[in-house]
């Protein structure tokens, strides 16, 4: 039986600049090849030691998805 975490893991590394409240991410290594070389924006909230990045809404088997990453700093 496959592994049901392998469907929903993505991974890109490559440097960032942030714009207002945007993080825009330059992508040199992905799981996604076809993302090398472009850029991948998010929204970004920053509040006290908590920061959330979020993707633009996608369409998605007829619902629209906004994925979420949640941070918070440790003292």
């Amino acid at each position: 039986m496959p592994c049901p975490w392998f469907s929903t893991y993505l991974a890109y590394c490559g440097r960032y600049e942030v714009e207002g409240d945007v993080v825009v991410h330059h992508i040199e290594m992905s799981l996604f090849p076809n993302w090398v070389g472009g850029d991948q924006r998010r929204q970004s909230e920053l509040s006290g030691d908590k920061l959330v990045l979020r993707t633009p809404p996608m369409e998605l088997g007829g619902d629209l998805i906004v994925n979420e990453l949640r941070w918070i700093r440790e003292e």
